[in-house]
């Protein structure tokens, strides 16, 4: 089973067409997990999917600004933005520093990914000059303050709450591991993000260590569990099933 950790080393790939470097961290059958990586004032291609839905999730505070449609608003703490396919988006990095945040995409037409088939570009487009107020405003989340929330919540048992919107494929859920937590039946691999704490993943009675900012897949209808060796907080990224 591979564990990334996200702020390590990857090797990416320059993609050109869209003025990004791209590095694959995990990915099952159908979904990844990715780290997309701007340079210091770099604004990414205005761009679309046919397919694919996408998630843009900042672990890190970033100062720069989202667009979703014809909205745009500031992102200056862990967020996440809810894209689906066909949606114009962009990015633009107002740090005067190289800056990266991860993405989760995938569909069962195209696979993981498939960035190269699954985009269309438009010409050159400025953000607006008037903004949401966040980017809740662009479907999207703070997730900062809630996770701040989870960690100082007492709890007994598992909890598991979806944040994703309604009518995306790609699903996101945060899930609270009391004791250990075992993926519910599904017939697609699962990607994982630690948001906080520590644990460890067992499958087939192999154990491999996780902690906060590892990602990786569980491998559907493999009967593995996530154990919790402290304060241990998952976001948990999926498609509906059919």
């Amino acid at each position: 089973m591979l564990v990334q950790d996200w702020r390590e080393e990857q090797n990416p790939t320059n993609y050109t067409k869209v003025n990004l470097e791209i590095s694959r961290l995990v990915a099952g059958e159908s979904i990844g997990v990715y780290k997309v990586t701007f340079g210091p004032h770099v604004r990414g291609v205005h761009h679309s999917h046919r397919y694919l839905d996408e998630h843009h999730f900042l672990p890190d505070p970033i100062d720069g600004l989202h667009l979703v449609g014809s909205k745009a608003a500031r992102c200056t703490q862990s967020d996440i933005v809810y894209i689906k396919h066909g949606r114009v988006h962009a990015f633009r990095n107002d740090e005067a520093r190289e800056r990266s945040f991860l993405f989760v995409s995938g569909s069962r037409r195209t696979g993981p990914w498939d960035f190269v088939q699954d985009i269309t570009t438009y010409p050159e487009l400025d953000f607006p000059t008037k903004l949401a107020p966040d980017l809740r405003n662009l479907g999207g989340r703070q997730l900062g303050d809630m996770l701040v929330e989870l960690v100082d919540r007492k709890r007994d048992r598992n909890v598991a709450r979806r944040l994703s919107l309604d009518g995306l494929a790609l699903l996101h859920y945060v899930v609270c591991v009391e004791d250990e937590f075992t993926q519910s039946a599904s017939r697609t691999d699962m990607q994982y993000f630690v948001a906080n704490g520590e644990g460890e993943i067992e499958i087939d009675g192999s154990a491999t260590r996780v902690a906060r900012d590892d990602v990786f897949v569980m491998p559907a209808e493999t009967g593995g569990k996530v154990i919790n060796r402290g304060g241990l907080i998952l976001y948990q990224f999926g498609l509906r099933d059919r």
